[in-house]
């Protein structure tokens, strides 16, 4: 319990002092960075720009595709209107 409580109030600084005191390594080399590097980072950020454009292009296409079927149905039904109208009329 008392571990859990000194953890709590000093949080890692306590267990940098206890890995300072009993393997002697230098906190400098405890933050060396093992995940990705600026290069890395800049590449998937580009690749993920890249990755949204053809995104919103693919989306772009699909919805003029749709708007397209949409306005045939529309010619279609207006016509099919127009000549019920006709037929009324008579």
């Amino acid at each position: 319990m008392s571990s859990y409580v000194m953890k709590t109030i000093f949080g890692h600084e306590f267990d940098k002092v206890i890995k300072e005191l009993t393997v002697g390594e230098s906190v400098d080399e405890e933050k060396e960075d093992f995940g990705i590097s600026g290069k890395d980072l800049l590449a998937e950020q580009k690749r993920q720009a890249a990755m949204e454009k053809e995104r919103k292009a693919r989306q772009a296409k699909m919805k003029k595709e749709r708007e397209e079927a949409r306005q045939k149905i529309r010619d279609k039904v207006s016509i099919q209107w127009k000549q019920r109208q006709m037929y009324l009329i008579i």
